[in-house]
């Protein structure tokens, strides 16, 4: 099997060295990749016939002569934000001044066919099946968080609820029920092959997801062995990354034998006596071995479960193993966590976790800072602790002191005090992740010849290169000029300055006259200037 063709064309070196360097860390050894960077080598190569699985190409190299070339994946990188499609062609515009990160994920999530096809060859469907001991607890919103979560990093997935009463529909924007008479017949009749039999009745939002039935399986006389059935039959059609199951807390043969199937088990609980005794009871019978199962997490943060599960693939959490039980079955918390086995000792629960809001600047959360904050804790008493807010921080994340919440129940753990740092504006400025997007105005002669501009910064005051006829709106890039990335200190984001031209006014008698002599030797030329 070929190698897939990728072109990067951008006049910009400087700018297509990241995505040179993302695609070969990624991506090695596993496509045939060119960067581009001379225009007359550009049009030279594209005035022949050429082929291409992936061009991904600056406004200023494009033209609508690629459309006759043999282009699988054509994307334009956009000096202007315009979302969706060009005017002439089905094609993708990327604005090209954000970060790597998010044109990478677009590039790799638009292109999945071409990138992974010969990584996806031969793996096989994985099952995860999500139950309960007890109703209530939140299993639906988790296995509907888990399917976006997957199809957010490009896995194709199937979601079936497999409740004998279904009332999952009023989470969906088409909550229709099935109504083909021939599904309900062939769920009822002889059970061939059941993936067969509902393939054509399953609809996508996001992730695809079999529809509720009209009534309850009782009623319209379907076993629950039907989606043991099902999840196999799919499994062997490996058209999807994963199956999520979504099984209700009746435990018997049948629903044994779907959990069989299983590759990854998830039982979502909440910490009250009953749920806990009623999982310690699901378990019980799930597992004869006596071997130990720990339900540890955050709840409010759902990588922290998964990141165990699928090897840190919901980011940053994946080294912490929470969630983890032998016999590949994992535990995670619906609305609070847990921590030690659920053995026949006295009743532990983990403490609760407490949420707090502190605001910062725009300087603070870029640049970090330590703050001085006081905790009220139940009892009245007042602590005094120092915040380390660590610099690049975005609005709406929280910072984790852990035994700083709730107490503890039968000796277990305190939970944690969750602080949701939030970020005022800064007058001038704006903040995309990493990335700051400022203004600057240049006087209109600078704009026309060319020289330098002082730019403000979150650093200070720079000078910066204007090259003859800039025009306003346009944008330029100060590399690392940005923040700092949370994740790795010693990378910046950048600072992207959009121009705006300085018209002058009360000018002098002699400064008109030039202008209507410039307006005259341009009149009629494109680009002429016009006087008002």
């Amino acid at each position: 099997m070929a190698r897939p063709r990728v072109i990067v064309a951008d006049t910009d070196e400087s700018y297509v060295i990241p995505l040179q360097k993302k695609f070969a860390e990624l991506f090695a050894d596993k496509i045939d990749l060119e960067i581009i960077t001379d225009k007359d080598y550009f049009n030279q190569l594209f005035s022949l016939s050429q082929h291409a699985d992936i061009l991904l190409v600056s406004d200023t190299l494009y033209n609508s002569g690629l459309k006759k070339h043999d282009i699988r994946h054509l994307m334009i990188l956009s000096e202007h934000y315009e979302p969706g499609q060009t005017d002439e062609l089905d094609i993708c515009r990327l604005f090209k001044y954000t970060s790597v990160r998010e044109i990478f994920n677009e590039i790799t999530g638009r292109c999945k066919d071409t990138l992974y096809a010969e990584q996806d060859a031969g793996k096989e469907t994985k099952i995860i099946l999500i139950t309960s001991a007890s109703g209530g607890v939140g299993k639906t919103s988790v296995a509907f968080g888990l399917c976006r979560c997957l199809e957010r990093n490009y896995k194709k997935t199937l979601y079936v609820n497999a409740d004998r009463l279904q009332s999952f529909q009023w989470m969906l924007e088409n909550g229709e029920p099935i109504r083909d008479a021939s599904v309900y017949a062939g769920l009822s009749g002889n059970l061939g092959n059941v993936y067969r039999i509902v393939r054509h009745v399953i609809r996508k939002e996001g992730f695809s997801y079999l529809p509720p039935f009209k009534a309850a399986l009782m009623s319209l006389g379907i076993p629950y062995r039907v989606f043991a059935l099902l999840a196999e039959a799919a499994r062997k059609e490996q058209e999807y990354d994963y199956i999520v199951i979504d099984a209700d807390s009746v435990f018997d043969e049948e629903k044994a034998a779907l959990m069989q199937l299983a590759d990854k088990i998830l039982i979502v609980t909440k910490q009250t006596e009953y749920a806990v005794k009623a999982t310690n009871e699901l378990i019980q019978n799930v597992n004869r071995n006596n071997r130990e199962f720990h339900f540890e997490g955050n709840p409010e943060d759902m990588d922290d479960i998964f990141g165990g599960m699928f090897g840190g693939m919901f980011g940053g959490h994946g080294s912490r193993q929470n969630g983890t039980g032998s016999n590949n079955q994992s535990g995670g918390s619906g609305r609070s966590s847990f921590h030690g086995g659920f053995g026949n000792s006295g009743f532990q629960s983990r403490g609760q976790d407490v949420t707090s809001d502190l605001t910062v600047t725009f300087d603070e959360a870029a640049f970090g800072c330590d703050k001085i904050i006081t905790l009220t804790g139940s009892d009245g008493r007042k602590q005094t602790l120092k915040l380390h807010i660590p610099a690049g921080i975005e609005d709406g994340k929280s910072i984790r002191l852990q035994g700083k919440g709730g107490a503890g129940i039968g000796g277990a753990q305190d939970g944690d005090l969750l602080i949701c740092i939030h970020v005022s504006e800064k007058p001038g400025f704006t903040r995309k992740g990493a990335d700051v997007y400022t203004t600057a105005n240049i006087p209109f002669t600078t704009a026309v010849l060319g020289g330098e501009a002082i730019i403000q910064t979150l650093n200070g005051r720079v000078s910066c290169r204007i090259k003859p006829g800039t025009q306003s709106g346009s944008k330029i890039r100060l590399k690392g000029k940005g923040v700092a990335n949370m994740r790795d200190p010693k990378t910046f984001g950048d600072l992207y300055v959009t121009v705006q031209i300085e018209v002058p006014t009360n000018l002098s008698a002699e400064a008109l006259a030039k202008l209507k002599e410039f307006e005259k030797a341009s009149s009629g030329k494109k680009g002429g200037f016009h006087a008002a």
